[in-house]
């Protein structure tokens, strides 16, 4: 009925069963043919603001003492291309580090890696930025839950490398083991944040974790299904995890598969500073929906 108002597919209290939309401020008060309620210009400030987009600038080095000069200039639900007034050093250089779960149920996921995902997150980074590398950690579990391996990575040493090697590389995975329900989340993530050759901070730091399962532990798991409800074997955590993500100023992507992870996405968005998730409906979603985080992040 107006153009102006967009359907909301999120949950609002307390009608989370209803479809409701969402509207600006301003256009609200324009279909019923009045003019924004204003008393004073506080108030006027603030409804410019909100009638703002707010897309937020994602330069890696960040924006000290800045608040307003983050966000985009232009009005909200604009078309084309974001302004911003911050100025930054243009991103020269992008760090990758795939974090995947190859267990058997993961089959799909897998295949969709393999052929597709890797090389257009490749095609996008290069194009935008010239001196990209990546790695990747595969894990399962632990023995007795799985004999094969805990951890599987393109460099045992922590060195990242080119597009040709790492395509080489997943080339050999599989989806296969897993034993129980929870797997070796933590061991994944640990090798991905701590043995990582990651460069200086004017690079732009990713961890992409796909994932399906949780990691080991009655806190992700209540102890269902699980061959280790005390925790994590090696002791880890996901708060030892976020320290070192943090320091490093590494951001984390969850490619979120399934509602068995819910719980553990929870938990791992309070602890990370630099945490987006995105829920995967189809193994198509996977390549589409980084993609689109990655040139948003880019341009």
């Amino acid at each position: 009925m107006f153009p102006y108002v967009r359907h909301s597919n999120d949950k609002w209290e307390p009608y989370p069963a209803k479809k409701l939309d969402l509207w600006l401020c301003r256009n609200y008060w324009h279909s019923l043919n009045w003019e924004q309620p204003l008393q004073v210009n506080a108030e006027r400030e603030a409804l410019q603001l909100i009638s703002k987009c707010s897309f937020i600038c994602a330069h890696p080095s960040g924006h000290p003492g800045e608040v307003e000069e983050r966000f985009c200039k232009k009005d909200a639900w604009h078309t084309g291309d974001h302004e911003f007034t911050c100025t930054h050093p243009k991103v020269s250089s992008l760090d990758i580090v795939f974090v995947c779960d190859t267990t058997g149920s993961m089959g799909g996921y897998m295949n969709e890696v393999k052929t597709n995902t890797c090389q257009r997150i490749m095609n996008t980074a290069m194009t935008a930025v010239k001196d990209v590398q990546f790695r990747f950690v595969a894990y399962r579990d632990h023995p007795p839950q799985d004999s094969t391996y805990v951890i599987k990575t393109s460099n045992d040493a922590g060195d990242f490398c080119n597009a040709t090697e790492l395509q080489a590389f997943v080339a050999k995975l599989d989806a296969n083991g897993g034993g129980d329900g929870p797997e070796a989340v933590l061991d994944g993530l640990w090798d991905a944040g701590v043995k990582s050759k990651w460069r200086d901070a004017n690079t732009l730091k990713y961890i992409v974790h796909i994932a399906d399962a949780p990691p080991h532990g009655r806190l992700y798991t209540n102890g269902c299904g699980d061959g280790f409800p005390e925790g994590c074997p090696c002791n880890l955590t996901i708060e030892q995890i976020a320290t070192v993500l943090k320091t490093k100023q590494i951001r984390y992507k969850l490619m979120k598969i399934g509602s068995s992870i819910n719980t553990m996405a929870t938990i791992f968005r309070k602890h990370i500073t630099e945490y987006e998730e995105s829920d995967l409906t189809g193994t198509l979603d996977l390549t589409n929906k980084f993609v689109g985080i990655l040139a948003r992040d880019l341009q």
